[in-house]
């Protein structure tokens, strides 16, 4: 099952960075973050449903994903689709990243 994405990044802190303004500046507007710096999907009916927890590790930026304490229905399907959703929307917001494999999910 999938569990993160690892972003390949020669700074992974500048990309972290990055993200965080891209959504401040409204650039990103499907994915917040919150003051301890995890990222959730701001749409119903995935808001709250689950976090992405960023780490610089290695060569790259890791987001691993938990679910709400809360029972969430479908589990898997949820992990998938917003880490696929998170994962397209830095593509298409940073297109250097969709560019040499450097989004992998796993």
């Amino acid at each position: 099952m999938y569990d993160h994405i690892i972003i390949a990044s020669a700074d992974p802190t500048t990309l972290l960075g990055n993200i965080k303004k891209a959504i401040d500046k409204g650039d990103i507007q499907t994915w917040a973050y919150d003051l301890q710096g995890d990222f959730t999907h701001v749409l119903a009916p995935w808001q709250d449903k689950a976090w992405l927890q960023p780490s610089a590790e290695g060569p790259g930026l890791v987001f691993r994903i938990f679910l709400a304490e809360k029972k969430v229905p479908h589990p898997a399907e949820l992990k998938s689709f917003l880490l696929k959703d998170f994962s397209s929307v830095l593509s298409l917001q940073f297109e250097y990243l969709a560019k040499g494999h450097h989004i992998r999910i796993g």
